[in-house]
């Protein structure tokens, strides 16, 4: 007897771990265009532990790379990557001035808290050059949704089982637990 309820409690904490990682997925894809539109050719990367904060920015297979701290809940400018001429509301500032790296800093607020709001840990878009527009992490370790506005468009047949590794939700969206 005993056995039998230790097995409905671990079924039932099953279930509701699954359900509530459906929940954020759901509530995600409830505001993909918020999503799709903010975090077009951005990524935005948290440390493990060390309040460090990489905001990726996409252009043609070059990168540029943005690092502040998290201090007091302040975002401090620590450092940058430029691999292209940088995004057209910072160019009519010089890239060492205080305003550059404010408007950095305020563009970073906002995507991080949409990001909170829906319970995202990380957000990716490093792979839409083989047709994965957005990779997003759960936070709390509740999985990984893809977002692919056109799967035939999918290069490489590695990447095509990787993706056929997810859960369809939609047309679009492709979630895995494990988030491989």
């Amino acid at each position: 007897m005993r056995n039998n309820i230790n097995f409905l409690v671990i079924i039932s904490v099953v279930v509701v771990l699954c359900s509530c990682s459906k929940r954020n997925s759901n509530k995600i894809i409830d505001n993909q265009v918020t999503i799709i539109n903010q975090f077009k050719s951005k990524s935005v990367l948290r440390s493990r532990g060390h309040n460090i904060i990489i905001l990726n920015t996409i252009k043609s297979n070059k990168k540029n790379a943005y690092y502040f701290q998290i201090d007091k809940s302040k975002l401090v400018f620590l450092s940058e990557t430029i691999e292209y001429t940088p995004e057209q509301f910072l160019t009519k500032q010089k890239q060492d001035s205080l305003q550059y790296q404010r408007k950095l800093a305020d563009s970073l607020s906002l995507m991080l808290k949409t990001m909170d709001n829906l319970e995202i840990r990380d957000i990716e878009s490093d792979l839409s050059d083989i047709g994965i527009n957005l990779k997003i992490y759960l936070k709390g370790s509740k999985g990984v949704l893809l977002y692919i506005s056109d799967v035939s468009a999918i290069k490489g047949e590695f990447w095509s089982s990787y993706i056929n590794s997810y859960e369809k939700l939609n047309e679009n969206w492709f979630y895995s637990k494990s988030g491989r």
